[in-house]
């Protein structure tokens, strides 16, 4: 029996529109009041996390930055980057100019832009990745400045990073070209993990944390074993976890090599996915 559901924000619970469907809402929330644990894991930081759950009235516990941060109720847990390997990493996306955002502990972000270039050219960049504008959007927190500026600080250097705990980096451009020359220079970097959900967006993280070892240690202080958990994810940030645990659904919408490591692939996250993931397994009799 299934004691644990892990739920991925992008691509996965979240649909394209940057909402919850509120049918797989009220699933969740039956889930809960069954007694069942229920996990977020994003690489979203914990403003744009939480923020969701508050939203839709969802109890969880919340890992975040690609699982180099677990938030129980009452306890924080980070995994840092190594300085050495931070600092190779972050000469890499300043000598490309990348908008850059290094999360820290605390909810802190850092970026060489000041606060009026880091929005606006976020903003300009969501704008022509969707081929649309998101002035009508300016309400939810990943387009709205005083959430995804929050806690910005401006660093000038690299060697500026030196004592500062990061947990995970990731950049967006427009010149795609750069990025692929990015992400091939990175490759040269031992023990980190490098993702891409779009040929716009570069994702790294350390490897001594991802979203699977942060499930583990998670459904441990719980007494849950992987057997008895659930994971639903659409990313390559999500491999490690899906192959982690006994229940494991990739969404439609998936990459290829996303949909190879689950045992189950279930419909997009525009079409009700994980609702009919969570159904299935009552079917199943695994609920």
């Amino acid at each position: 029996m299934i004691k644990m559901f892990v739920f991925d924000l992008d691509g996965t619970l979240l649909k394209k529109d940057q909402s919850f469907d509120d049918h797989t809402v009220d699933m969740i929330k039956e889930l809960q009041n069954d007694g069942k644990k229920i996990v977020i894991a994003t690489g979203r930081n914990y403003t744009l996390s939480y923020y969701l759950a508050e939203k839709y009235d969802i109890q969880c516990d919340m890992i975040v930055n690609n699982g180099h941060e677990i938030r129980w109720p009452n306890e924080t847990a980070y995994t840092p980057f190594d300085k050495d390997i931070l600092l190779q990493v972050l000469a890499i996306f300043k000598k490309y100019d990348m908008h850059l955002t290094a999360y820290g502990e605390n909810d802190t972000k850092y970026s060489f832009y000041d606060e009026d270039k880091y929005y606006n050219e976020h903003i300009f960049m969501s704008e022509s990745m969707r081929g649309c504008s998101v002035e009508d959007k300016k309400d939810i927190p990943l387009f709205n400045r005083a959430y995804y500026a929050k806690n910005l600080i401006q660093m000038e250097e690299v060697g500026d990073f030196e004592n500062i705990n990061i947990l995970k980096i990731d950049s967006k451009s427009l010149h795609t070209e750069s990025n692929k020359r990015c992400i091939e220079e990175l490759k040269e970097i031992p023990n980190i993990m490098i993702a891409s959900a779009c040929e716009e967006y570069v994702e790294v993280i350390q490897d001594n944390a991802h979203k699977a070892s942060a499930v583990l240690e998670l459904a441990k202080s719980y007494g849950i074993t992987p057997d008895e958990i659930c994971v639903f994810g659409d990313g390559e940030n999500d491999i490690e976890m899906l192959e982690a645990v006994k229940y494991s659904f990739a969404m439609e919408n998936a990459k290829d090599c996303v949909k190879q490591v689950a045992k189950y692939v279930t419909d997009t996250n525009n079409n009700q996915g994980v609702l009919k993931g969570l159904m299935q397994l009552r079917e199943m009799g695994e609920i």
